[in-house]
């Protein structure tokens, strides 16, 4: 009798405390995703970024605006000090010391903010565990510190700290393979705080084709295939958690190439198909798959009647290669 009961107290117990997690779980998720909505603040980040056995450090000023853009002025490191950029939508503008005025940046400054869309918080579920540690003080805010596993392959690792009033992220670790590969955090931060938007003004004007060029579209995989004369793939979902996310026409010498995203909510893996030029005959011979690793990143290419497909991911080469290959049926 007494054996009996005590399983049922256990029994009831774990009934209790398991969707209490969940509920714990979720808040954390909700609490990553608010601070998407982008608040105004101003702040002091630094930042650090890994290859191999060197670091990349910079410091910088930055004030973001939520209706108007994000800008910045480099602190460190000595050569790029001074040196402003004002982002606004997709367009880039920099302007360095010596500069009177702003300039149209032709390329893009890669960017290293962590974010989590809310139409991918259903993935997030699914594809990671959010495991809650006690928490901190980071740049005089009181923050939630929480890791964030994939409960699937090896993928990069996350370590967060949220603001506990505002859901804004003050620091960032990313890691793979036990390796920290990414990290930021704010030493200084006012949310919410008010901002001179004259900072934001710029003295130039975009000429029609700038602007033509600057504008970017985003397709659904019906949509991209009516824009290409080549097969694409037609998966809107691939191995380890990965759905398709959006796509977009990369023109480069009046060639077209198909820009497919794969995302499992926090980690991405891009497809790119494109017809075969002169280059890929002397670099590749027929079906032949060339893989290249790079820091954190392995690219898997291949030709194959004509058309030039590679693959582009953040994790372990054997996975990679099993998307690769599970794709292929996609190819039509």
């Amino acid at each position: 009798m007494k054996k009996s009961m005590f399983l049922v107290i256990i029994l009831l117990f774990s009934f209790w405390t398991e969707p209490f997690s969940f509920v714990q779980k979720d808040l954390l998720l909700e609490k990553i995703v608010l601070h998407n909505d982008v608040r105004n603040f101003w702040g002091i980040k630094e930042a650090e970024v890994f290859y191999g056995d060197k670091k990349f450090y910079t410091k910088y000023e930055i004030i973001n605006f939520k209706s108007i853009g994000v800008w910045s002025r480099y602190i460190e490191p000595e050569k790029f000090s001074g040196r402003e950029v004002i982002r606004k939508g997709q367009k880039i503008y920099s302007k360095t010391k010596k500069d009177s005025e702003f300039i149209i940046e032709k390329g893009r400054y890669p960017s290293i903010y962590f974010t989590i869309r809310k139409e991918n918080l259903r993935l997030l579920r699914e594809n990671y565990n959010v495991i809650p540690h006690e928490n901190t003080n980071i740049a005089d805010r009181e923050c939630s510190m929480f890791e964030v596993i994939s409960n699937s392959c090896k993928k990069p690792e996350m370590k967060i700290w949220a603001d506990v009033q505002t859901g804004q992220i003050i620091k960032y670790e990313k890691y793979f393979n036990d390796k920290k590969i990414l990290s930021y955090w704010f030493s200084e931060i006012k949310i919410n705080t008010e901002i001179d938007t004259t900072i934001f003004s710029l003295n130039i004007e975009d000429s029609s084709e700038e602007k033509q060029k600057d504008t970017k579209y985003y397709y659904s995989i019906e949509a991209l295939e009516k824009e290409v004369e080549f097969p694409i793939i037609k998966s809107q979902k691939i191995l380890f958690g990965y759905e398709f996310y959006q796509g977009h026409i990369i023109l480069r010498k009046n060639r077209k190439i198909a820009h497919l995203i794969y995302t499992d909510a926090l980690n991405n893996i891009s497809v790119f198909i494109r017809k075969q030029n002169k280059k890929d005959l002397e670099k590749y011979e027929e079906e032949e798959i060339k893989i290249r690793t790079k820091r954190s990143r392995t690219v898997i290419s291949k030709i194959e009647n004509d058309i030039h497909i590679s693959l582009l991911g953040e994790l372990d080469k054997k996975d990679m290669m099993q998307i690769f290959f599970s794709m292929g049926n996609g190819i039509k």
